[in-house]
């Protein structure tokens, strides 16, 4: 069984202004080549994550040659607010630090909507008290906790 976790993630490339003044804002995905990336990682494979975009109404995965990369998305987007390069991440997370005009986001007609995070779990009729609060307790504050 599966439990639908929040909405559509979102996902955005974010700069800070100082970087973008510095180096241009990218108007197409393809720019990003030119561009610093900052890229998530996971500490376990070590394989970059590709960046996703829609281009005339197809996906397009891109792959940045990183000039940093991380393990954490929040790091990810605390050195993008640093200056040193584009991020893409999960909007809900960046939203603060875009809110405040530490970042601002780019590229945004070609960002796509990904599925809402989901939990599975074994059986319907014996979900755990613990495990039922769980998902109550997220589904009820996921704008809160960012997801």
């Amino acid at each position: 069984m599966g439990a639908r976790l929040g909405g559509p993630l979102q996902m955005v490339v974010v700069g800070s202004p100082d970087y973008l003044a510095r180096n241009g804002t990218p108007k197409l995905p393809a720019d990003l080549a030119a561009h610093r990336c900052i890229a998530f990682a996971l500490t376990r494979t070590r394989t970059i994550s590709p960046w996703e975009f829609i281009v005339e109404g197809r996906e397009v995965a891109f792959t940045p040659d990183a000039c940093l990369v991380v393990n954490t998305l929040p790091l990810c987007i605390t050195a993008a607010a640093q200056g040193l390069g584009l991020a893409f991440a999960v909007e809900g997370l960046a939203a603060p630090l875009v809110a405040s005009g530490a970042l601002v986001k780019v590229l945004e007609p070609f960002r796509p909507a990904y599925e809402p995070l989901h939990l599975y779990y074994p059986s319907r009729r014996l979900v755990p008290p613990k495990l039922r609060a769980f998902i109550d307790f997220v589904r009820a504050n996921s704008h809160k906790l960012r997801i």
